[in-house]
């Protein structure tokens, strides 16, 4: 329901019949909301589920800040929306484009902790994404610390390569035109 141009309220539910184990039902609300033109704030919850609150900073196209928190309920028996054990998550993740005029650079970093029954889990990433021809080139640097209750912490570093090539009109009267 719109409240405003700025205001959204929803609610609902859902409801999971299962043959061998109890079945589920997940009333859930919500609320987002523009506080600024730059701001929005968010916060939802569902019922044997989780509840969830967000806020994005986005000044421009050319940059955005967002962090949400999430706390899942870990009594409910096989759940469907949520990871058995999972008892919070933490995330912050930030978008740059360097340069406004051009298309061809961007810069991304997220750093969330995941806390489950008997482990927390750090993870940071960095990545870059840049144009070079036909094709974008995304490298990344990930960090990855596993912590268990009464155990040793690993950590683990990760770099990584994806590429992908994008359609050119050059490719014919079929391909051309639907890319």
């Amino acid at each position: 329901y719109g409240l405003s141009r700025r205001w959204t309220l929803q609610a609902g539910a859902d409801q999971y019949w299962r043959d061998s184990v109890p079945d589920l039902f997940h009333p859930y609300a919500g609320v987002t909301g523009s506080v600024t033109n730059a701001l929005t704030v968010q916060a939802e919850g569902v019922a044997h589920g989780y509840v969830r609150s967000a806020i994005s900073y986005e000044p421009s196209l050319d940059a955005r800040v967002t962090a949400q928190y999430s706390r899942f309920d870990t009594g409910t028996p096989s759940p469907l929306i949520t990871i058995p054990g999972q008892r919070s998550l933490a995330q912050l993740s930030a978008f740059y484009r360097p340069i406004r005029d051009k298309d061809f650079l961007y810069l991304e970093a997220g750093a969330e902790r995941s806390t489950t029954v008997g482990l927390v889990t750090d993870r940071a990433r960095l990545a870059a994404s840049f144009q070079l021809g036909a094709a974008r080139i995304l490298p990344y640097a990930r960090l990855e610390r596993e912590t268990p209750v009464g155990g040793a912490t690993t950590t683990h570093g990760y770099w990584g390569l994806n590429a992908s090539v994008l359609p050119r009109r050059s490719w014919g009267r079929v391909l051309g035109p639907a890319f």
